[in-house]
This record gives structure tokens, sequence and C-alpha cells, in this order.
């Protein structure tokens, strides 16, 4: 009986903590990193407005280097590419991504799915400055109902850790 209390006591210690952690996390994951880079907006736009150049660049390639991938467009650039990727890998997973936006130059938005329906974008802001282009790179998720805010407190520092790294390749490839 004295174990049944302990193991009750821990269930419901667990259940409160991650009432908790809802209750004080946000609905929504909002992820935001930047970096200044020594080249221009027109170098930086060639390598995230086209799906086929990501290999060269993205963290989730480095990561799994045999995901498969799967171009669903008629094109691998602009507005309207999309394509599909599957990988075993456990921070890669299932998904697709679609550009949605494509402005020159300045701006990419991409509609990204995970499999949990829509709503979640990735975003990239160029802007020239005297130093070449300042690229930032944002996302967007789809609000959460309650009781899963918390997986975005748990998600916050990998996706912005994913972006750094993603941001780093991305201007080491640029500034060759």
């Amino acid at each position: 009986m004295k174990i049944l209390k302990i193991i009750l006591s821990i269930i419901l210690f667990l259940f409160l903590g991650w009432i908790a952690i809802c209750i004080f996390s946000k609905d929504q994951l909002i992820v935001e990193e930047s970096m200044q880079m020594n080249c221009s907006s027109e170098t930086v736009f060639e390598q995230i407005n086209d799906f086929e150049n990501w290999v060269n660049w993205s963290p989730w390639h480095a990561l799994d280097p045999n995901m498969k991938m799967d171009y669903v467009s008629n094109n691998t650039a602009g507005l309207g590419a999309k394509y599909k990727w599957v990988s075993e890998h456990d921070r890669v997973g299932v998904g697709s991504s679609e550009i949605v936006e494509s402005v020159p130059n300045k701006r990419v938005k991409i509609d990204l799915d995970f499999g949990q329906g829509p709503g979640n974008y990735a975003t990239f802001l160029l802007e020239d400055n005297n130093e070449g282009c300042m690229v930032t790179w944002k996302m967007e998720g789809a609000k959460l109902s309650f009781w899963f805010k918390a997986f975005n407190t748990l998600m916050q520092s990998s996706v912005e850790d994913s972006y750094k790294t993603g941001l780093t390749n991305l201007s080491t490839l640029c500034n060759q």
C-alpha cells in the first residue's frame, strides 16, 4: 500500500508539473535568429530560394545525409517549389516544405508541414547593409492547445540551435 501511495504521489507530482509548464508556456513557437553575412542578398537568396541548394547548408541535411527527398513540384526554386522528406533521424522526421512567398533578394516564406496540420512557417528576411547582408531566419509555429504548449518550451532550444547552425553553414557557403 505504501508503494502505491509513492507511485501515485510521483504521478500526481509529474501531472502538476506538466500543468505548470503548460500554464507558463507560449501557445505558439516563435524562433528568430539573425546573422551578418559578408556577401550580397542576391547570393544568399540564390541559396534559400532553391530547395536543391539546401543540401549544401541545411542543418537537417547534415544530421541525416541519407534523408530521402522528393521534389513534388515542377520547379525546385521560387514560388510553388515544394519537396517532401523522410528521415529515420528523430530530429529530422517526416514533412514537407513549400515556398509560398518569394521576393527576390528580400524575403522567402515557406509553409512547413510536419504532419500535424497547417500553420507552421519559416521566413528568411534579407537586408543589405554596408558589411554585406543581414539574414534573419524566423519560425512561427502553429498555435497549440493547452495540453501541448509544453512542447514549445522543449522545442525552443533545439530549433534555435538548428537555426544558428544553418545560418553559420549558409554564411560559410555564401562567403566563399
